[in-house]
């Protein structure tokens, strides 16, 4: 589980399945686990023993509400030639500048969660008397 918190610096770890060289570029990618919108950025890969590490800026880097997500971080393959009318990207959601008429590819690492706190910090409860509900709206 990763804790992201908005309006802040956020440095993160995790094990690749594969080696990943100093500087390589990595893809994390943001699945949101109600309304499964997908938003991602690219960081900067740090080796440090078995863990790579990355950092991310909410909301400079993504813009991310509040939530529980599905987090893929992925290796950057670089651009492929992308053909009008054979793409899969839709276009309404495509990151794609099609003047330049390159995609990236990507190849999966790791999936895990990640949490995404709005801008108040997370409730500590010291006390056993202490109780919170979450509660859940579908609309």
């Amino acid at each position: 589980m990763i804790y992201l918190y908005a309006s802040s610096s956020n440095n993160f770890a995790f094990i690749p399945s594969s080696s990943i060289s100093s500087g390589e570029s990595m893809r994390a990618l943001f699945v949101g686990g109600f309304t499964e919108t997908e938003s991602s950025f690219i960081f900067s890969a740090t080796p440090s023993g078995n863990w790579v590490k990355g950092q991310v800026t909410l909301p400079t880097d993504i813009d991310l509400k509040g939530g529980t997500y599905d987090l893929t971080f992925q290796k950057v393959l670089g651009g492929v030639s992308t053909i009008w009318g054979t793409s899969t990207e839709v276009w309404g959601l495509s990151q794609v500048v099609w003047s330049v008429g390159t995609l990236n590819s990507y190849i999966n690492e790791m999936t895990t969660k990640a949490y995404v706190s709005e801008s108040i910090a997370r409730t500590q409860y010291s006390s056993t008397n202490e109780n919170a509900a979450y509660v859940v709206f579908n609309g």
